[in-house]
């Protein structure tokens, strides 16, 4: 966010009401948390950034991100989420791709050039930020996407844990963190990630308000039947992000926001202290051990 003085502004001492697409009524002021202060659930501005499918070519898919983000934080987002692998297109498998050729495309967290654009656009436009990419780490490449702040901090980092066979040049990630923001707590996963409901009930339970899906697979009438009832089965919101599609979610299952052909940014104002936990209170722990179970156990012949 820009004062009037053309100086950026934290979104974290903002409110942004919006209707479904556009700012309703303006900025209104309010008070940040204290630093030592749980952020409370309240609500939040998100943008999902339905980017075009950009193939080899970080720079050209870089400006084009850029373009669409710059134009979701001057509608009010608090929150921009771009689609998985974003920045190289989802490369990972295609025919061929040898693992060399692979690690060229990939970004490092610590000094990518990509990554350190990406901070700076969410500096100047002080919002927060997540982009999906092909993270090359040493020798090894993750399926990851990052939680970028209005300060051009990184907040978090998330690996893709659900790789199914389809991405052997990738390393699957071990890890479901869950971050405080101002207007509550935030998770990530990636794509197939949403498919075993343990990722999105894991998140849940370590009390994740909203959840920032990258995606680039399957979308469309059965994606939506899921990803409503991983937000009503969690009593949280959800916002899927494809090259194609992108939904918003709330906590009751209800899509509130979703992708029309000729607008790439699809908004709605999130009230994350809406429906929260409701359903998890009624679970039972005690009774789930099965759940942990390697193998299905086997039926009578």
């Amino acid at each position: 966010m820009i004062d009037a003085q053309g100086a950026p502004v934290s979104r974290r001492s903002f409110v942004v009401g919006l209707t479904v697409g556009a700012v309703a009524g303006g900025v209104a002021s309010q008070s940040a948390p204290a630093a030592n202060e749980a952020p409370g659930p309240g609500k939040v501005s998100v943008a999902g950034i339905v980017q075009p499918r950009i193939r080899w070519d970080k720079e050209k898919a870089y400006r084009e991100a850029e373009s669409l983000i710059r134009a979701a934080a001057a509608r009010g987002a608090d929150i921009a989420c771009l689609p998985e692998g974003a920045l190289e297109g989802y490369i990972v498998q295609e025919e061929g791709l040898t693992a060399e050729r692979y690690r060229s495309i990939g970004e490092s967290v610590e000094d990518g050039e990509y990554v350190q654009r990406f901070r700076e656009l969410a500096r100047s436009l002080g919002i927060y930020l997540v982009p999906g990419f092909a993270e090359r780490a040493g020798r090894k490449m993750h399926n990851a996407c990052l939680l970028i702040g209005p300060d051009g901090d990184i907040i978090g980092h998330y690996r893709k844990t659900h790789l199914m066979h389809r991405e052997p040049l990738n390393e699957a990630g071990s890890e479901f963190p869950v971050y405080d923001l101002p207007w509550g707590r935030v998770g990530m996963m990636i794509c197939f990630d949403r498919q075993p409901p343990e990722t999105a009930r894991i998140l849940a339970v370590k009390g994740a308000d909203l959840i920032l899906n990258p995606a680039a697979g399957s979308h469309g009438g059965m994606n939506d039947i899921m990803m409503r009832t991983r937000a009503y089965e969690n009593s949280l919101h959800i916002a899927f992000v494809h090259f194609e599609d992108c939904l918003l979610i709330d906590a009751r299952g209800a899509i509130v926001a979703r992708y029309e052909p000729g607008d790439r940014v699809v908004m709605a104002e999130l009230d994350l202290a809406e429906n929260r936990g409701r359903l998890l209170k009624y679970r039972k722990p005690e009774l789930y051990d099965e759940l942990t179970a390697r193998e299905r156990p086997r039926t009578p012949d």
